[in-house]
This record gives structure tokens, C-alpha cells and sequence, in this order.
């Protein structure tokens, strides 16, 4: 328990730090609680969220090619754990391609995410989501 503890506070500063707008530390702290989930979980629902949170901290920075590989690794795990795919990371990487120009892989990404936000939404959960989506799916044609 106390190496999760220790990773769990990573988290924590983390997004502190991501709040006040000082990703580096933001940064320093996911990468060290991603490498305490890893080693203590493999792959896990935490490891997948460090992973995201990482990607989408490159993205801010503009560091494309490296957020897209963090969100593929991150799609890996989910699928690992879960059997599918979280709907916000399919959506990460799609709007990773968007900026890339590679237009099919965006639009792949976000009908990826639509489909399973439409089943959970049969489910009776929240349908919020899907509008998110929808609207990424209109800025991929919009470009």
C-alpha cells in the first residue's frame, strides 16, 4: 500500500501543479507516478490515467508526435484492463491527428469513441459526452 500512497500523492501534486499552469513539475510528478503504478500494477486504471494525463500534458506543449505515442500506450492499457477503449482517450487522439493533418485517423478515433459513448448512453448513463465528441467529429470536417 505505501508505494500506491506514494504514487497517489504524485497524482495529487500533479494536478496541483497543472492548476497553477506549471507543467513541468505537473510532468516530473505523473512520470514518477507512472512509474510507481507500473512497477506495483502493470496495467491498471491508474496506469492508463497517468499515461493520458502525461499525453495531454504534451499536447499543451505542443509536442504532438510524443502525446500521440502516450495516448496509444495509454489505449493499450485501457484495453488491457477493460476490454475497450475510454471515449476521452480515443477523443485525445484524435484531436492529436486533427493537428497533424491526418484527417481519417481523427475521424477514426472520435467514431470510435461516439460508438461506445452510444452504448453507454443505451445503458442509461450520461449522454453528455457524446456531444463532446460530436463536436470533435464537426472540427475534423470543419478542417
Amino acid at each position: 500500500f505505501h508505494l500506491r500512497d506514494k504514487a497517489a500523492a504524485h497524482v495529487a501534486f500533479a494536478e496541483h501543479s497543472c492548476q497553477k499552469g506549471d507543467r513541468a513539475t505537473a510532468t516530473v510528478h505523473y512520470t514518477e507516478a507512472h512509474a510507481i503504478y507500473q512497477s506495483q500494477l502493470g496495467d491498471s486504471v491508474e496506469t492508463a490515467m497517468v499515461l493520458k494525463r502525461l499525453g495531454d500534458l504534451n499536447y499543451q506543449e505542443g509536442l504532438l508526435d510524443a502525446s500521440k505515442e502516450l495516448y496509444m500506450e495509454a489505449l493499450g492499457t485501457e484495453l488491457a484492463v477493460s476490454g475497450e477503449y475510454s471515449p476521452k482517450t480515443l477523443n485525445a487522439a484524435g484531436a492529436v491527428c486533427l493537428q497533424q493533418e491526418d484527417f481519417r485517423s481523427a475521424m477514426e478515433f472520435h467514431r470510435q469513441a461516439l460508438q461506445i459513448q452510444k452504448k453507454c448512453a443505451l445503458e442509461g448513463k450520461s449522454k453528455y459526452e457524446m456531444y463532446e465528441t460530436l463536436v470533435f467529429i464537426g472540427n475534423v470536417y470543419y478542417r
